[in-house]
């Protein structure tokens, strides 16, 4: 009798422990899932913005969107007119033109 309990809190004690590791595994399976979910809402975002996005000859065009300097030479025109910006602060350029 004393030996079958052994037995039964042996099988309890891995069965619980199982139930532990199947619990972790589904909780950073959660994890994933929602940072895979968020990447393709951005994704899903910039496809938008792209398609939506107006480009503008360069000739139409005289001075930056963010900083209102002129362009010239050295200070050049890039991206679309949605988030056209000179190449003065390319941190900037890339923040605006990936849409975030």
């Amino acid at each position: 009798m004393l030996q079958s309990l052994r037995e039964r809190d042996a099988i309890i004690a891995e069965l619980q422990q199982r139930c532990n590791d199947a619990e972790r595994s589904l909780a950073e399976m959660a994890g994933t899932v929602e940072t895979a979910r968020l990447q393709a809402d951005r994704a899903e975002e910039r496809v938008r913005l792209l398609a939506t996005a107006q480009w503008t000859s360069d000739s139409d065009v005289s001075a930056c969107s963010l900083c209102a300097s002129p362009f010239s030479f050295s200070r050049r025109k890039v991206g679309s007119t949605h988030f056209l910006a000179c190449s003065w602060n390319p941190d900037e350029i890339a923040l605006n033109s990936s849409g975030l």
